[in-house]
């Protein structure tokens, strides 16, 4: 197994785990360190970390992204949400102004085929995958750089492959 999916695995783990817990108004969650061995980021240390040693700058681990991405959704409203296979898919939505942001996290090893049950405005996404996982781990904003307009409510998870994406509302 490529050693990402190690990383996205532990990804879409932190975002499942978040979306299981939003419901029940829990209002913190440790989801580990900054830095060092249970870490968001990067920085060198003492014991050897391949990929990340080679990098340049400040590379991030996966984890950031989910982490970031939901400190900044701290005190936003909550929208249902639902997957229609929460052991594959998880999902976790929240309003911001004038669009809601869905997160989804594939929890498997299989592609999962994702349609939206969303009709109104425009719809965009990123996606950390093993093809966008060296741009969003050498840059804490590499993951939503590759955001795109969906031209369908649809799209395709790989392996572990978390996703987040905005539903402009009208």
């Amino acid at each position: 197994m490529d050693p990402c999916f190690l990383f996205l695995f532990g990804f879409a783990w932190s975002l499942g785990y978040v979306a299981s817990l939003a419901p029940t108004r829990v209002e913190s969650v440790c989801m580990g360190a900054p830095s060092g061995p249970l870490g968001v980021m990067y920085r060198k240390a003492d014991y050897r970390q391949p990929y990340y040693d080679q990098l340049p700058g400040s590379p991030v681990y996966p984890a950031f992204h989910v982490v970031a991405g939901l400190t900044r959704a701290a005190g936003a409203k909550l929208v249902s949400a639902a997957s229609s296979d929460e052991a594959t898919v998880r999902c976790l939505a929240y309003k911001v102004k004038g669009a809601t942001l869905l997160w989804l996290a594939n929890l498997t090893a299989q592609e999962q085929a994702v349609t939206l049950a969303h009709n109104a405005g425009a719809i965009f996404a990123a996606t950390l995958d093993e093809t966008s996982f060296d741009q969003a781990t050498a840059d804490p904003l590499g993951f939503q750089k590759n955001r795109k307009a969906l031209a369908a409510p649809e799209l395709t998870l790989k392996a572990y492959a978390v996703a987040i994406v905005c539903l402009n509302d009208k």
